[in-house]
């Protein structure tokens, strides 16, 4: 039977978590001059890239969204893949975290599962933000470093979210949409 308490909670839940997303999107394309999307757009973006329509999923979305809003094809490829690292760098701290706790109190369910999670977290964290201050000279090699120069443009927009006041409805949006979700 549907208890009708346990339905609207996690309806609510839900929309809690469209909200976070909506804020995060509307930082994540606001950030390093790129564009004021409307929150009428985001809405639109976020809830078409949540649905089951989309047969390419969200990030097709991502970047119909960001093209509109008139960003070069880097730009809109730095922020959608800045977006998608957004979730996970809420996401990374928080099982970091629940891994030590777990190994500190002996309760770990394997080795596995907590070590590389205790570890790993720390220390990607530590080489993404030395690898996106020296980008720029990858950037004029050809080839994969030239990618990855790319690639941690991304890593720049979130290091723009945390350090920067303004921002920080983007790190809240998606804490936001953690918790809701």
């Amino acid at each position: 039977s549907v208890d009708p308490v346990w339905f609207a909670s996690a309806f609510g839940a839900q929309i809690l978590a469209y909200i976070g997303y909506v804020l995060a999107y509307r930082e994540v394309a606001r950030v390093e001059e790129g564009y004021d999307i409307s929150t009428k757009d985001a809405v639109a973006a976020v809830t078409a890239g949540f649905g089951s329509f989309v047969a390419r999923g969200g990030f097709a979305v991502d970047v119909h969204a960001f093209k509109q809003g008139g960003l070069s094809d880097h730009e809109v490829r730095t922020r959608v893949l800045g977006l998608g690292a957004l979730e996970y760098a809420m996401l990374a701290p928080a099982a970091c975290i629940v891994a030590i706790q777990l190994l500190a109190d002996g309760h770990a369910p394997s080795l596995g599962l907590t070590l590389p999670w205790a570890i790993t977290v720390p220390l990607g964290f530590v080489v993404a933000l030395w690898a996106v201050e020296h980008r720029d000279s990858l950037r004029t090699h050809p080839g994969r470093r030239r990618h990855l120069a790319h690639a941690l443009d991304s890593i720049h927009v979130l290091k723009c979210l945390f350090v920067r006041p303004r921002h920080i409805l983007g790190p809240l949006g998606t804490a936001i949409y953690w918790f809701g979700d």
